[in-house]
């Protein structure tokens, strides 16, 4: 089989290695970002609400001129029929230890000190403000009434007058990012504002943007992407649903998020547009690196695009790592969005805070599970339960002028590199109902009673998912349907597909979960020395394979196929060097180290929870860190990803280890070839999950 490697370049994120382990003092702590229940006014009697009437409380907070000032409030009932106004707050719950006492219908009241916090700084001083605050209009200690108001959240952000984000107090230089911001964005809007045309315009505006001068607002903006608040599972649907978005900072409020999407994608398409080897600005690299709130942007964006079970199944990888305290929570706060497409759920969802963990769970997978595999075409593609499109860019770079470049050790200029867009193809895929699957593993057998094929949506990961990771491109079981059925009360998948390769060869586990440049590249080096050390007759060592498997073939921005060939022709010391380079602060990049800092920057990312493995075959495969020798890379029927599964129980069971990367098979070669041969019935077989 016979691999091309590529010979172009691709734009994006340069020269940059976020580091992104911190001090445990620099953490915030998970209850500082999560919703815990709210079991501390036990003694608050709540009036029944009207259900039928779409009734909501909402809290009136009395003026207080000073932050010192006790908290007084009003609470009232009111139809979300009758279109009542009222504000709708978004903001951290915050840990139930040590609460603050207010004063709701002249009775004691007691909140988290965030959202004593919230209410002190965004009270008026001369007049009276509505809210609906849930921790204090909802009763969290009924059931029947959590069960009703989750179905309308969605409804009540968006007939707010508008929604508060509240991201805490003020910090170092929050007040002048705010006011930079909204002066950017009146830019942004109108670039030929100061005169000149468009063209003069980008230019000046990129300069200014790159100026040193502003680099304290950089990371002041990087600091408020990086509160607990964006680590909250809520948050998705407050701020895709709410009207007129306010980002609240201490006292100061505006309305701050469209200007915030505007600067960031800004940011964005200035690094995409950068050339290869070019120094960029740090700072943007940080902010953009794994930016919430540009995740929840898109949402907001998409929110009339028609969503079903492959939105869901995919939303739900896209935030597995966003915190709830209810474990229920991580998957009923994405429902809202379904009620947009008109999508019937609730026949196979039951949304009830008083049901099993798992049955819940259980309804996901079913529900995910149950979208056929359809052909799409172009038109159809968009977001929701229409496949991702992966964006192939052809660069219209001249081999020969690169290579020349680079023996003369120069940089390109602005017509030898130019790009040509308009070679832009769409390749379209058709979801894997199945794809549900990548999401489980043996990590979570056991815990609330469940079978290793069922995700535990409540268990928190930072893996990033191999799909989402790789731009939703691969579909190794080919457009083969699913075939799987779940027997003994569910708690057994019967599944066919074909068992393709054994593991032979494990390397170590990264030690630390969030290694610095070094540590991790010293993990690589023992998987490139693995892989040296045992080839097979088929498949002898190729550098240039074990780069892309390690990356999943991808690059760090998924609407790129295909990573720059210098990746995969990357040497040890390049990168050991730029490692420990990029450990010293102020120390200079040279244009090689560039390249190998956006590589280190995609293994961040593909290495989490994840180790190296070669196959019998001496295939390079990334397992996840559970993986061990004789476990077997499968391919289920269904399903864009390959399976790691394991033998249980004489050999006569399988249990799923979890998703796995492996190169050569991941476009399904292998199924195609099978039906080409037609071999692929002989070959399938049934796979007992447990």
């Amino acid at each position: 089989m016979a691999f091309s490697v590529s010979d172009r370049f691709s734009g994006n994120v340069r020269n940059a290695f976020r580091n992104l382990r911190q001090s445990e003092e620099e953490k915030p702590s998970a209850t500082q970002a999560i919703n815990q229940p709210n079991t501390i006014n036990e003694a608050f009697a709540y009036a029944a609400l009207n259900s039928p009437k779409n009734e909501i409380r909402l809290v009136t907070i009395s003026p207080g001129a000073f932050l010192e000032t006790p908290v007084a409030c009003q609470l009232s009932h009111a139809s979300l029929d009758e279109s009542p106004r009222y504000e709708a707050l978004s903001y951290t719950w915050g840990s139930p230890v040590d609460p603050i006492a207010i004063t709701l219908n002249d009775q004691p009241f007691h909140v988290t000190r965030s959202l004593h916090d919230a209410i002190c700084h965004l009270r008026l001083e001369n007049a009276s403000r509505t809210l609906w605050i849930d921790a204090i209009c909802i009763n969290q200690l009924s059931i029947p009434e959590r069960n009703a108001q989750v179905r309308i959240m969605r409804t009540i952000y968006r007939q707010s007058q508008q929604t508060l984000i509240w991201l805490g107090p003020a910090f170092k230089n929050s007040d002048l990012m705010m006011d930079f911001i909204g002066w950017e964005d009146e830019r942004l809007l109108n670039p030929t504002l100061d005169g000149g045309d468009d063209e003069w315009a980008a230019a000046r505006y990129y300069r200014a943007m790159q100026e040193p001068r502003l680099l304290h607002i950089w990371r002041a903006l990087s600091e408020l992407s990086q509160r607990p608040y964006w680590k909250r599972m809520w948050i998705v649907q407050e701020i895709a649903f709410g009207t007129a978005p306010q980002v609240c900072v201490g006292t100061r409020s505006a309305s701050f998020w469209d200007a915030l999407m505007r600067v960031l994608s800004s940011l964005s398409a200035e690094l995409d547009m950068e050339h290869p080897g070019r120094p960029l600005n740090h700072p943007w690299v940080e902010l953009l690196a794994e930016n919430k709130a540009l995740a929840i942007g898109r949402e907001r964006k998409d929110i009339n695009m028609p969503k079903g079970p492959s939105w869901l199944a995919a939303a739900l990888l896209r935030y597995r790592g966003s915190l709830a305290t209810d474990p229920r929570d991580k998957v009923i706060a994405l429902l809202g969005f379904l009620d947009e497409g008109s999508v019937a759920y609730d026949q196979l969802i039951t949304v009830e805070y008083s049901r099993p963990v798992r049955d819940l769970y259980l309804d996901i997978f079913k529900f995910c599970a149950s979208e056929p595999r359809l052909a799409r075409t172009q038109s159809q593609s968009h977001t929701g339960s229409n496949p991702k499109f992966t964006l192939n860019y052809t660069m219209s770079y001249n081999r020969a002028t690169v290579l020349a470049a680079e023996a003369e050790g120069r940089t390109l200029d602005d017509d030898e590199m130019h790009v040509d867009y308009e070679t832009e193809e769409a390749v379209s895929r058709a979801h894997g109902p199945l794809n549900i699957l990548t999401a489980a593993g043996i990590r979570d057998k056991g815990t609330d009673n469940f079978p290793s094929w069922l995700p535990h949506w409540g268990r928190d990961s930072s893996t990033l998912s191999i799909d989402d990771l790789s731009g939703n491109r691969y579909t190794v079981s080919g457009k083969t349907p699913p075939v799987y059925v779940l027997s003994e009360e569910d708690k057994i998948l019967h599944a066919s597909g074909v068992l393709l390769h054994k593991l032979t060869h494990v390397g170590d586990k990264i030690q630390n979960s969030h290694p610095n440049p070094v540590e991790l590249v010293r993990s690589v080096v023992s998987w490139y020395r693995l892989a040296e050390k045992h080839p097979s007759a088929s498949n002898p060592f190729e550098r240039s394979y074990f780069w892309r498997a390690l990356v999943f073939d991808s690059y760090l921005n998924p609407y790129f196929s295909e990573a720059p060939r210098q990746w995969y022709d990357m040497d040890l010391d390049s990168l050991i060097q730029t490692a420990e380079d990029s450990m010293v602060p102020g120390r200079d990049r040279i244009d090689l180290s560039v390249l190998a800092n956006e590589l280190l920057l995609m293994l961040q990312k593909t290495t989490r929870g994840r180790r190296f493995a070669l196959t019998e075959e001496g295939l390079y495969t990334m397992v996840p860190e559970e993986a061990k020798t004789g476990d077997v890379v499968v391919v289920l029927f269904g399903c864009d990803i390959p399976l790691l599964l394991r033998r249980v129980h004489l050999g006569r069971h399988w249990v799923v280890v979890g998703e796995c990367f492996c190169y050569g098979i991941m476009d399904g070669e292998v199924v195609d070839g099978l039906k080409e041969a037609g071999l692929l019935n002989i070959t399938a077989q049934d796979f007992e999950i447990h």
